[in-house]
């Protein structure tokens, strides 16, 4: 490796805070083992550093697709530290050190699918392929899968679009390995390059894929075809040294590390400019560009020595559509946030974007990320960066007795009860695949459902009426059919109360069912009662049907004769009257009969008053009224609580 030293003058400050957040660039600082974060929407420093504990000497960099980890090669520990970039955009930090490895790791490249990791071992001329499809938290060994060889002194690796092929450049060797993803052997002869070829890319230019290989030791580039591996060498700076390809392969960039410039070369005909000329003793050994095309990133090995500022390296960042060349340096407030910098590989992770979830104060949204759940922040809304193509999920928790509103999606209101992306069970709702910054609003109302009940004219004969408890239903043959179908609030105790009219009386409360009998909502809570009472707690629409009668149901009138037996009339138990001694116990205020007791021998006891709910647990002190004739033929009467009228 190469290295050298020269002054110059410092570029202009640059805004030195976070702020959220994409793309991300990430620069290895060798000499501190650590890792600087650059946001390059503003161009603003992440800071503190990232520190690489064990990992010393930090060379190679791959992102994966998603944005989620970044992998590091630390050529003097022999390790692979493996960052998480998004968990906490704020604080990415080393969560797996994969180590140690057997040889002295170079430059990495990662599958699409973040499953593989190709390292080139660079002091042992052959590739080691890495499952990390399962990596855990802390240091762990490495998972080998295959180790092909290749050529002396490998140094960059990359991988071709659909993830088929990794291409390795072999710097003692002046050639470039082939392996083949699907078996991780070498296909085909190694291809003969220029001098010391270091950096490599691959990228699509028209319908071929080429590869990009930058050759220090004879100042070129060699353009190869993946298809027909033909090789065609085209001369640029002084010491390529890396290289990196635009999105849509129209162009390819070249850092001269000896030249402190950067050349372009136009992928239709190959030819060569040299339009970014950097201050003499930048050194450029890094070079990356933004997933949408537009600025391109050098990493400056050995400038930024400005007065009152010793430390080494920055950061020039290119508009490519201006060709405007902005220097980030060391700051006063950053004084080594880049030292001696150098970056092999594509150290730019990929267009991220950003959710922005809002509530009324009626519910919460909360997003879910695998296993994690971010609850609100900041009030009613929040931020959330997520990946390309990822289907980032919330949920939508109404407060009690509130229900969704209104879902509205980019500012377009949904019906969320068609939507697809919409699960009505779970409350949760799932975007498309994000290809763009995405915003969910959700309003929450305060649920109402209706109570109904079937009018008493409307069924039978006899009649009555039915109140509630909150009031709002008064349901009659004679009232408005509007005051039996009444809204109560979701989560509100509702009584209702069945009064008989005079002469008739209550038998049951009947409530909803389907097709095959069976109770479908909250009239299960009183169906069959014969207590003219009901109440429930309102969850959905809920219907009775108040079912009356003109004679007494079977159990107003309660026999202990030693056994519990129950009858409708007063003269139905006297008779069934057999034993000598018999209570009789009457649970309806009014029995419009004449009975009469004609059983000789036989002593009774008739106490009225009982809870008129037919529970006969409790006798109070209003008592139950005959109207009509009490005559004794034979036997003994005891009253209790009884009137004759």
């Amino acid at each position: 490796m190469y290295f050298r030293l020269f002054t110059a003058l410092a570029g202009i400050l640059m805004c030195a805070g976070y702020a959220a957040a994409y793309p991300f660039a990430y620069i290895p600082n060798p000499s501190q083992n650590t890792v600087s974060v650059v946001d390059t929407n503003g161009n603003n420093y992440l800071t503190p550093k990232i520190s690489l504990g064990t990992g010393q000497s930090p060379f190679g960099v791959a992102v994966s697709a998603n944005g989620k980890r970044v992998y590091i090669s630390n050529k003097l520990s022999k390790s692979i530290s493996v960052i998480d970039a998004l968990t906490d955009v704020n604080n990415p930090t080393v969560i797996t050190t994969i180590s140690p490895l057997a040889n002295t790791p170079s430059g990495i490249a990662i599958n699409p699918a973040g499953t593989r990791l190709y390292v080139a071992n660079n002091d042992a001329a052959s590739l080691t392929v890495l499952d990390i499809s399962a990596l855990t938290p802390g240091t762990v060994a490495p998972t080998v899968l295959a180790s092909p060889a290749v050529g002396n002194a490998p140094v960059g690796v990359a991988m071709d679009p659909a993830g088929t092929f990794v291409y390795v450049a072999n710097s003692g060797s002046d050639t470039v390995s082939v392996i083949d993803t699907a078996t991780n052997q070498v296909s085909g002869l190694p291809i003969t390059v220029g001098s010391m070829p270091t950096g490599i890319a691959v990228g699509t230019v028209g319908s071929a894929v080429k590869i990009f290989v930058a050759n220090q030791g004879s100042d070129n580039i060699s353009i190869i075809n993946a298809v027909t591996r033909a090789v065609t060498p085209v001369p640029v700076g002084a010491f390529p040294y890396t290289v990196a390809v635009a999105p849509d392969g129209s162009k390819a960039y070249v850092t001269n590390t000896f030249g402190d410039s950067i050349s372009v070369i136009n992928t239709a005909d190959n030819s060569v400019t040299t339009p970014y000329l950097l201050p003499l003793g930048y050194s450029p050994m890094g070079l990356a560009i933004t997933p949408d095309g537009t600025t391109l990133y050098a990493v400056n090995n050995t400038a930024d020595a400005a007065p009152g500022n010793t430390s080494l390296g920055s950061l020039s960042s290119i508009n490519l559509y201006s060709n405007a060349i902005t220097n980030l340096p060391n700051t006063s407030g950053n004084p080594d946030f880049f030292n001696s910098p150098e970056a092999l590989g594509n150290f730019i992770g990929p267009q991220l974007y950003t959710v922005t979830a809002t509530s009324d104060t009626n519910g919460t949204v909360a997003s879910i990320d695998g296993s994690k759940i971010t609850s609100e922040a900041n009030g009613n809304t929040f931020t959330q960066i997520v990946s390309p193509g990822d289907r980032p999920a919330y949920v939508l928790a109404p407060k009690q007795y509130y229900r969704v509103n209104n879902i509205a999606i980019n500012g377009n209101i949904i019906d969320f009860r068609t939507d697809t992306n919409y699960n009505q069970t779970t409350s949760t709702y799932t975007f498309s695949p994000v290809n763009s910054d995405p915003s969910i609003d959700v309003t929450f109302i305060k649920d109402f459902d209706y109570v109904s009940v079937t009018r008493p004219a409307d069924t039978v004969t006899a009649n009555g009426a039915i109140t509630s408890t909150p009031a709002g239903i008064n349901c009659s043959a004679s009232t408005s059919p509007s005051l039996c179908n009444v809204l109560f609030q979701e989560g509100a105790s509702v009584t209702i109360l069945a009064t008989p009219n005079t002469g008739k009386y209550f038998v049951k409360w009947v409530g909803d069912r389907d097709k095959n009998g069976l109770l479908i909502n909250n009239g299960a809570l009183c169906d069959g009662l014969t207590t003219t009472s009901c109440t429930f707690t309102m969850s959905t629409y809920t219907h009775f049907t108040a079912v009356f009668s003109d004679t007494p149901v079977n159990d107003v009138v309660r026999m202990l004769s030693p056994g519990t037996t129950f009858y409708p009339t007063i003269q139905g138990a006297f008779n069934a009257v057999t034993a000598p001694t018999t209570d009789i116990q009457l649970a309806l205020a009014d029995f419009p009969e004449s009975p009469n007791l004609n059983v000789s021998g036989a002593a009774f006891k008739l106490s009225g008053g009982w809870n008129a709910d037919k529970t006969f647990t409790a006798q109070g002190p209003t008592p139950s009224t005959i109207t009509g004739t009490l005559t004794i033929t034979q036997g003994t009467l005891t009253v209790d609580n009884i009137a004759i009228k």
